[in-house]
């Protein structure tokens, strides 16, 4: 039972008491989402919710063996979801992709980067869109609303509006939407059957760059669950989210690292990982491979050794050196030696299963926890080493441009974007950062704390995040909102253009 009852955003509760249970059907992209939901759904289950989980991907073999290990056992899985089919289904796909790419395109949204990650989507029939570099943002703006006015004219798949119905469910969340490719116009159709059932439907946004580098959110939910309101103003301005109905819940993916304690002294674990306890450790956090492919990233590691070593600063010379790669990008570390730069450990080099497991979580956590300072290019590691209270710094490089200042999240990192991390245009100020983050492991603190409480936890330090995302997901299953009209007479003029437009679905993905 979750007590007390301290106002919020949008006069949502963050603590709350819950009168009346509810049934919530809550659905995934894949089981992999565990890892940032399944704190949540164990909270609404252990708050007496029914919660009834689904998946539009299946479980992969081997990566997501131990993915439903755990769920409390009133937790009801139902597996994947059917799929959107019938005669609309190729030119919803195309209409969707087209539209993301798009998006891309205006003076305001698109960076050059973000379009390429699009383009292996874009349709045969779209593809001249490649040779355009950019349009003004009313234009984009038009289209976009075009496009989703065109979405409205297409009846529901009648398989997925009676799926949604035999759940019998009070209120339906589904993450992340926003997905690029088929993906993204698979759980479209999801939030549009379930909004002409009346069913009130909530978007669990799940990652710091989920609303500014992947799709457009083309049905709107009832509720748009934000961890600040950083996402919120992305919400509004860039997916056209009416304001009332953004909530800001904090990022319950972090809650883990608040107030965690170690389980292994230092010595134990710098013993565990191969490096001396005796020197101050430097942790290279891996980005993720659609930041930085892992050769590219070895590369650069090389040269950061390589300049670290050379440094003027005996400390900083001589520090041991953890890298860990992202988890998409283990298997491209496992046979990397580097033990020509002294003492430097890579660890780990097996990619864990998601979600990881307790010893898996632990070392994660130690590695932060027993680093003097954090490096990393581009990743959400950044903010859970800011959680903690690490120094943390970044460079800037032009072959990294892409994907730092090619994508908005990063720049909610850096000062020039009112965040903690430390950035450098050049290795040699980067060591620089390293140096004083070795001799004065205080410098910075104020700002890493402003950033943890504006951006992670805007409720309050001492306010799990996910204790407000069961309040805003109960508040959305008393909803009772209007069904959605399927399909609207006069939009019968916009489902005959689409009937005729002759686009190749993109390659699934």
């Amino acid at each position: 039972m979750i007590a007390s009852s301290t106002p919020s955003h949008n006069n949502i509760a963050v603590r709350i008491t819950i009168d009346s249970v509810a049934r919530i059907l809550f659905i995934m992209a894949e089981v992999g989402y565990l890892r940032i939901y399944g704190d949540t759904v164990r909270a609404l289950s252990a708050a007496g919710h029914d919660v009834r989980l689904g998946y539009n991907k299946a479980p992969a073999a081997g990566r997501d063996a131990h993915a439903l290990d755990g769920l409390a056992s009133e937790i009801t899985t139902i597996g994947v979801v059917p799929e959107h089919g019938g005669p609309w289904r190729d030119s919803l796909i195309s209409l969707g992709c087209t539209a993301d790419y798009v998006r891309f395109l205006s003076t305001r949204e698109g960076t050059p980067y973000l379009r390429r990650r699009m383009e292996k989507y874009l349709p045969a029939g779209a593809s001249w869109l490649r040779q355009v570099t950019s349009w003004p943002e009313f234009l984009v703006r038009a289209l976009t609303r075009l496009a989703a006015t065109v979405e409205r004219a297409v009846p529901v798949d009648p398989a997925l509006r009676d799926f949604i119905a035999d759940q019998a469910a009070d209120a339906m969340v589904i993450t992340p939407l926003v997905l690029r490719g088929p993906g993204g116009v698979q759980q479209t159709q999801l939030v549009k059957a379930a909004r002409v059932l009346g069913m009130p439907v909530g978007l669990a946004v799940a990652s710091w760059d989920h609303l500014s580098s992947k799709g457009l959110i083309r049905v709107d939910p009832d509720l748009v669950m934000v961890w600040n309101e950083v996402q919120k103003r992305e919400a509004v301005a860039s997916h056209a989210v009416p304001e009332s109905r953004v909530t800001i819940t904090g990022a319950q993916l972090f809650d883990l690292w608040f107030g965690r304690i170690p389980s292994l002294d230092r010595a134990a674990f710098l013993s565990r990982v191969g490096l001396s306890a005796q020197r101050p450790v430097v942790l290279y956090a891996g980005s993720s491979r659609g930041i930085i492919s892992p050769e590219r990233e070895i590369a650069f590691v090389r040269r950061w050794l390589d300049a670290i070593r050379r440094s003027v600063d005996p400390a900083l010379q001589t520090a041991s050196v953890l890298i860990r790669p992202h988890l998409s990008n283990v298997n491209g570390w496992a046979d990397i030696d580097l033990s020509d730069y002294g003492s430097v450990s890579i660890w780990p080099r097996q990619r864990p299963v998601l979600p990881m497991n307790a010893l898996e979580t632990s070392d994660y956590f130690h590695s932060l926890h027993y680093s003097a300072v954090v490096v990393g290019i581009n990743t959400s590691a950044m903010i859970e080493s800011v959680i903690l209270d690490r120094p943390t710094c970044t460079v800037e490089l032009p072959e990294y441009a892409d994907a730092q200042t090619g994508t908005k999240h990063f720049h909610y990192l850096v000062p020039a974007g009112g965040g903690p991390v430390e950035s450098s245009r050049h290795l040699d100020a980067h060591l620089s950062h390293l140096s004083r983050a070795l001799a004065e492991p205080r410098h910075g603190q104020a700002a890493r704390r402003r950033f943890v409480e504006h951006f992670v936890r805007p409720h309050g330090l001492e306010q799990p995040a996910v204790d407000a995302v069961v309040a805003a997901i109960g508040h959305l299953a008393r909803l009772r909102p209007q069904a959605m009209q399927d399909p609207p007479r006069w939009l019968a003029p916009a489902r005959w253009l689409l009937k005729r437009a002759t686009w190749p679905a993109p390659p699934a993905g």
